[in-house]
C-alpha cells in the first residue's frame, strides 16, 4: 500500500492507502493562529495551507498575506527544490528526483493538477473544480523568505542519519512521469516533516523579525504546536 507526499511538501484523510500524510485537504476558508512569544513578545502568525483547493481559497489567502505584509510581518513560505540547479548535471539532477521519489511515492513535478503526472493520483490531476497552490494566487513576492531545505539536502541528511536509498532497475525503468509501482518503503516522515519542521523553527528562534507570518502546510503546524509552545510561544488570537 503506497503513502503520498505531503510537499513539499499535508493529511490527505480520503486517500487512506497513499503513502504519506500530506497538506492536501479541501478546505473552505483560511484559518489563521497567531502566538507570541511570552518573554520576547516576538509575534508568529501561522497561516495553514492546502496545496489543491478552489480559487476562493486562494482569494482569501492572499487578501490575508497581504494584510499581515502590511501590518509589519515578514513572510516565510515553504517551497522545496534544489539548491543550486545550474550546478548540477542533468544525471545528478535525475538521481535526486528518483530518490525523492522512492520516499514520496510520487513525482512532484510542476504541481499536483499535472494531468500528464500519471504517479499522482487521478482524483489530483482529474478534478475541475480545485487548482494548484501557487506564489501569485496566494500573494508571495520576490520580497518574502522561502524557508525550507533543499530537495538535495533533505536526501544528504536522509542518508547521512537514516540509510542510502538505493535505486533498484525499477526505478531507473519507470519514467518520472509515468506510473509508479516501484518498492517505496523507506520511511520518509523525517524528511518530509521532521527535518524540515526543525528548520522552521530554528528559522524563527534565531530571526531577528518581531512579526512572523509562516505560509506553510496545515500538517506542520499540527506538529510544530507543541514546540512552539515549549519555547514560550502562546496563542493570542484564532480566526
Amino acid at each position: 500500500m503506497k503513502k503520498i507526499l505531503f510537499l513539499f511538501f499535508v493529511c490527505l484523510a480520503c486517500f487512506s492507502c497513499t503513502r504519506l500524510a500530506m497538506d492536501i485537504f479541501i478546505k473552505d476558508e483560511p484559518k489563521l493562529e497567531v502566538l507570541q512569544h511570552n518573554m520576547t513578545g516576538k509575534t508568529l502568525a501561522f497561516l495553514p495551507m492546502t496545496h489543491i483547493a478552489k480559487p476562493k481559497f486562494y482569494e482569501q489567502v492572499k487578501f490575508k498575506v497581504d494584510s499581515l505584509r502590511n501590518e509589519g510581518f515578514v513572510i516565510f513560505y515553504e517551497g522545496v527544490s534544489l539548491t543550486k540547479e545550474n550546478d548540477l548535471d542533468s544525471l545528478q539532477k535525475d538521481t535526486l528526483y528518483r530518490k525523492i521519489r522512492k520516499l514520496m511515492g510520487f513525482h512532484l513535478g510542476h504541481g499536483y493538477k499535472e494531468k500528464e503526472n500519471k504517479s499522482l493520483p487521478s482524483a489530483f490531476r482529474n478534478t475541475k473544480k480545485y487548482i494548484n497552490q501557487t506564489k501569485k494566487n496566494t500573494g508571495i513576492t520576490d520580497c518574502d523568505y522561502k524557508v525550507d531545505i533543499p530537495i538535495d539536502k533533505l536526501i544528504k541528511r536522509f542518508e547521512e542519519d537514516r540509510i542510502k536509498i538505493k535505486l533498484n532497475d525499477c526505478d531507473w525503468e519507470t519514467g518520472l512521469y509515468e506510473k509508479y509501482n516501484c518498492d517505496d518503503s523507506y520511511e520518509n516522515d523525517y524528511v518530509v516533516m521532521q527535518l524540515r519542521n526543525e528548520y522552521i523553527l530554528e528559522r524563527i528562534r534565531f530571526s531577528k523579525q518581531q512579526k512572523i507570518a509562516l505560509v506553510y502546510g496545515s500538517g506542520h503546524f499540527k506538529r510544530m504546536q507543541y514546540e512552539l509552545n515549549s519555547s514560550g510561544f502562546k496563542p493570542i488570537e484564532k480566526e
